[in-house]
């Protein structure tokens, strides 16, 4: 019986690491997800001018920014048909600490992908302050 588990386990697992090493050789063959998607990433860069790539992989990217009013950093994920999006405002005087995850198909229109994290960003923030009215 331990055995018939071991074995499923180890099949489950050696199918993951399989798919994800697929993926990965996929997206590098796309230019990585800089490349792939490029006209969110620059959004994110344009959104702040001290704005920077913090840490690049073929299926990962940190946007990130820092400075008096705290950090802010969007995390681009690519994972199985999907692009994951991941806002994280810390150490913010008016807003504090917030985190905000949206997932978009990978083929997803990238203007669509910005408008609805740009509109649920803009949401979340108006619920923070909403606290000082």
């Amino acid at each position: 019986m331990w055995t018939f588990i071991i074995i499923i386990i180890g099949l489950i697992v050696g199918k993951f690491i399989y798919d994800s090493l697929s993926q990965n050789k996929e997206m590098k063959s796309q230019g990585g997800l800089r490349t792939k998607y490029a006209k969110l990433v620059q959004a994110l860069l344009d959104s702040d001018p001290r704005a920077r790539i913090i840490q690049e992989t073929n299926t990962f990217v940190n946007v990130g920014v820092s400075g008096p009013a705290g950090s802010q950093s969007y995390f681009l994920q690519q994972t199985f048909g999907k692009l994951t999006v991941q806002i994280v405002v810390k150490n913010n005087p008016l807003l504090g600490n917030m985190t905000i995850e949206r997932s978009f198909p990978e083929d997803m229109d990238q203007d669509e992908m910005i408008n609805e994290l740009m509109e649920a960003q803009k949401n979340e923030m108006q619920k923070k302050l909403q606290q000082y009215q």
